[in-house]
């Protein structure tokens, strides 16, 4: 008896350690899925403040960083195209007319107030986005 008790009780503790594992396993794959939207909006967040706080010199630097980030994601995610739209596409035209730093200095100001309301708005269109493909559940 003292070896079949030894034997469910290995078992019994591999079984415990297949579950933990699973879970932990599935935990880190869904925090990664969670924090892919963050990263991207993150990053965009960053470039349109300082961009907010760069000298005239600069801002046109800024601006075309901006305009970029959002080319490579509207590209890849064509569904969120238009919450990407309007003032980066103003910011666009304004880089591609050569238009004054004062006139794109106004322009990301303009965006660094209304980027905490899209900010959520693609937050949220990512994660469907996401479901739709079916890395996550809704």
């Amino acid at each position: 008896m003292g070896i079949i008790e030894g034997v469910i009780a290995g078992l019994i503790v591999a079984g415990l350690l297949g579950v933990i594992g699973f879970y932990f396993g599935q935990r880190t794959y869904e925090q990664r899925l969670e924090s892919a939207p963050s990263l991207y909006t993150d990053h965009l967040d960053r470039l349109i403040r300082e961009a907010a706080d760069d000298q005239a010199s600069e801002v046109k630097v800024s601006a075309q960083a901006i305009v970029s980030t959002r080319n490579d994601l509207r590209s890849s995610l064509v569904s969120l195209n238009s919450l990407l739209n309007s003032d980066i596409d103003v910011l666009a035209e304004l880089l591609e007319s050569n238009a004054s730093a004062a006139q794109i200095s106004s322009r990301v100001k303009v965006l660094e107030k209304k980027w905490p309301a899209k900010r959520d708005q693609v937050k949220v269109e990512l994660r469907k986005l996401l479901a739709e493909l079916g890395l996550v559940e809704r």
